[in-house]
């Protein structure tokens, strides 16, 4: 019995597809703004400039457009690749900031004769001179 399962739910497997995907653009930017494993509704889709395009692609939604009628992976202009490296500084710097202000608050706070139980000098991730 467990092998007829087995083989049942692996024929399942092998028929079913296995990323194919209805993509939803907004036709004033091209971009997808939804995914779904379902035909949608075309006069709904279209009371908001939309339009449903199917594809076995299997890109993430952020990153899918659609270019001459078919769905591909959105390429980043230089200025969001710059956006994002700034963004990627900026958080690094202000998670100094934050490792800092920890590691001062502890400090001030022991000064004052404050004791822990539970948290050590060492308990902060790493030590930001």
């Amino acid at each position: 019995m467990k092998l007829i399962i087995l083989k049942i739910f692996l024929l399942l497997l092998l028929v079913s597809p296995a990323s194919a995907e209805w993509y939803i653009i907004n036709l004033d930017t091209n971009r997808a703004v939804a995914k779904t494993n379902y035909q949608p509704d075309e006069a709904d889709l279209q009371s908001r400039n939309e339009v449903a395009i199917f594809s076995e692609a299997d890109i993430p939604l952020k990153e899918a457009e659609l270019f001459q009628g078919k769905i591909q992976q959105r390429v980043k202009s230089q200025a969001e690749v710059n956006e994002d490296v700034l963004a990627e500084k900026q958080a690094a710097e202000l998670q100094k900031i934050k490792e800092k202000m920890q590691s001062m608050a502890y400090d001030a706070l022991v000064l004052e004769g404050s004791t822990f139980e539970a948290i050590t000098k060492e308990s902060f991730t790493k030590e930001v001179k």
